[in-house]
């Protein structure tokens, strides 16, 4: 097999004999995780339209698939894959056939049906104050330089405690997940009646405290710090 980089937003996989090769057009091309993704998603539906192929008693040899994307904003994130194999030696006949049997790549279902995040309907609605660890890190400065503060006791918090479904959407969102939340009722060790939440409205307004990044840029260097750090041991939660 062969894939190539035709571009930063494209790909192509041919059946070339003997092992996986990646190569593109220019030698200033990188492989990208964009392209691996597609990759994927090719190599998925060339598998399935190939073992298909051979049921059917079809040659085969002359598949390829391109793989092309598009991105959007807020968050920076894939929207769009469009996937299409050229087939010269298919008989028409069997064109819609084939399109059918390249849906049925795992990928491309995953993709049509996102995985789905399961939340107690009792946690959805627990709030629990947060704070990005640099803006904490700016209020610890302030309280520990500015003379105002001798004596003081100061909460640090974002202004708005979210619930947990709240943060689980939000968390969605900037990493461009577009998957389910399904409701459902656990057991945990948890007593939920009571919200942790506190105000900071104390070192916001005696020491002009305000969080120096963005909500959203926030989440999104965590979710890359997280990726990059993930932890030896995942305890159960509850």
């Amino acid at each position: 097999m062969k894939l190539t980089l035709l571009s930063d937003d494209s790909i192509r996989l041919e059946p070339i004999p003997g092992p996986m090769t990646i190569e593109a057009l220019s030698a200033d091309q990188s492989y990208s995780p964009f392209h691996m993704v597609a990759g994927g998603l090719a190599y998925c539906t060339f598998s399935v339209m190939y073992a298909w192929a051979e049921y059917a008693k079809l040659d085969a040899d002359d598949l390829t698939i391109d793989v092309a994307w598009t991105f959007a904003d807020d968050p920076h994130r894939v929207d769009h894959y469009d996937v299409r194999f050229n087939w010269p030696s298919l008989p028409e006949k069997r064109l819609q056939a084939a399109k059918r049997v390249a849906e049925l790549c795992t990928i491309h279902a995953t993709f049509q049906h996102p995985p789905t995040i399961e939340i107690d309907r009792e946690l959805a609605t627990w709030r629990w104050v947060r704070g990005y660890v640099e803006d904490v890190a700016h209020a610890i400065g302030l309280a520990a330089t500015d003379d105002r503060a001798a004596g003081r006791t100061y909460n640090v918090a974002d202004p708005v405690a979210f619930s947990e479904e709240a943060w689980v959407r939000r968390i969605a969102a900037v990493h461009g997940w577009a998957g389910e939340l399904v409701y459902v009722t656990k057991e945990h060790a948890w007593d939920l009646r009571q919200h942790y939440v506190v105000d900071s409205a104390r070192i916001r307004e005696e020491l002009g405290y305000a969080e120096s990044v963005d909500a959203d840029e926030a989440l999104r260097r965590t979710i890359e710090w997280e990726r990059s750090h993930p932890p030896d041991v995942v305890e159960p939660a509850g």
